[in-house]
């Protein structure tokens, strides 16, 4: 192999190497079979850039406006404190009234009883206490007055309730055997003060005498007859139940004043004649 007509010598790669080349110096290589050029690789075609998108203009900012000052608000009123209301209390139910009577007995049977006290406000259930007095100071006071009259009850009356006055008049009515129908009668009655008042009235046709008004309960001593009160001869209270007693002693009593007029006049005749 010969380059420029110089022998050339290969190595133990088989390369031969061509020395002492200037710059633009041609060589002529013999000796070697000509290289057969390979075929110049067609260039990779550049892909056509994607045009840019023109960037959509930004659209200028609305001008911020400018916020008002904000006003300083009111100092908030503290408010009063609200007052707790004060609890409404539960009215308390209404009591049903106690029922009353008119009329109270010294025994729960009435047909039974001897002795009532009527008037008015007395306890429905109340009862009629009738103790009889055996001795002691009343006993002895009540005794004294009664003259030597006939003593047919001598009482300390007071109701089972405890009650010793209504405020109202009461009346005091004993139940009498009938034998005692028109006979006069005298209540004594001890009051709380200590002073004694003097009752009277007359049996009816079935022995019931009635006295009063009374205003309070203590000691009673009920006589046959009439008792002369030493403050006042003249009764001072009684029944009025029985009028025609009275009436009738009026009765008597004109007719017996008439007769004796009448008498009186016969008799002025009668001398006039032997005159």
């Amino acid at each position: 192999v010969m380059a420029n007509g110089v022998s050339l010598t290969a190595d133990g790669s088989g390369v031969y190497t061509i020395a002492n080349i200037t710059q633009a110096q041609t060589v002529t290589v013999e000796g070697v079979e000509q290289d057969i050029p390979s075929p110049t690789a067609a260039p990779t075609q550049i892909a056509t850039p994607t045009p840019t998108a023109t960037p959509t203009p930004t659209a200028m900012p609305t001008p911020t406006a400018t916020p008002a000052p904000t006003a300083t608000p009111a100092p908030t009123v503290t408010p009063a404190p609200t007052a707790t209301p004060t609890p409404t209390a539960t009215p308390a139910p209404t009591a049903t009234p106690a029922p009353t009577a008119d009329t109270v007995y010294n025994d729960p049977d009435r047909s039974d009883a001897t002795i009532w006290l009527t008037g008015s406000g007395f306890a429905g259930d109340d009862l009629l206490i009738t103790q009889e007095l055996t001795g002691g100071s009343n006993y002895n006071a009540l005794l004294e007055l009664a003259d030597g009259n006939d003593v047919l009850q001598l009482y300390e009356i007071s109701l089972q309730s405890g009650t010793i006055s209504t405020g109202r008049p009461m009346h005091l009515t004993f139940q009498l055997e009938d034998q005692y129908a028109g006979q006069a009668f005298t209540l004594v009655h001890k009051k709380a003060d200590g002073t004694f008042e003097y009752l009277y009235a007359t049996a009816d046709a079935d022995g019931k005498v009635k006295f009063g008004p009374l205003y309070e309960l203590s000691p009673f001593m009920l006589v046959r007859g009439t008792l002369k009160d030493d403050l006042d001869d003249i009764p001072k209270t009684g029944d009025d139940s029985s009028p025609w007693v009275w009436w009738l002693l009026c009765g008597v009593s004109a007719a017996g004043v008439a007769l004796l007029v009448g008498l009186g006049k016969r008799n002025g005749r009668a001398k006039n004649r032997e005159s």
